[in-house]
């Protein structure tokens, strides 16, 4: 088995506090879990890059919603719809190159869909 990095889940509710630290997990609810947050850290990095090239270098912008296009086809990614306000907000920026304002309305109108 390959170490793929430590992972931690833990809750915390009415005072009750557990804990679980692993490398792989045998149930699959705990990997289902694993997944699910691993591809939502993946689409909120992506969020992060975005905005930083949105702000800083708009031509960098194409770059990373083709990345983040060709994952979400291959479903490697599919918690997008967070992103969903900033890739409105790509769409409705004239300064953005049509090309990516194109595929930033693509990833949204997924986005939406995935958020139904």
């Amino acid at each position: 088995m390959a170490f793929t990095g430590t992972k931690t889940l833990s809750y915390d509710a009415s005072g009750h506090t557990t804990r679980a630290s692993y490398n792989y997990s045998a149930l699959p609810a705990v990997r289902q879990l694993t997944e699910v947050f691993q591809d939502l850290s993946e689409s909120l990095e992506f969020g992060r890059r975005l905005d930083h090239d949105l702000h800083y270098q708009k031509l960098a912008v194409e770059d990373e919603l083709k990345r983040m296009e060709e994952m979400v086809n291959q479903g490697r990614l599919q918690e997008i719809s967070p992103l969903a306000p900033l890739l409105q907000k790509i769409v409705d920026d004239t300064a953005v190159m049509n090309v990516s304002r194109s595929r930033a309305q693509r990833l949204l109108l997924k986005a939406k869909a995935a958020g139904k």
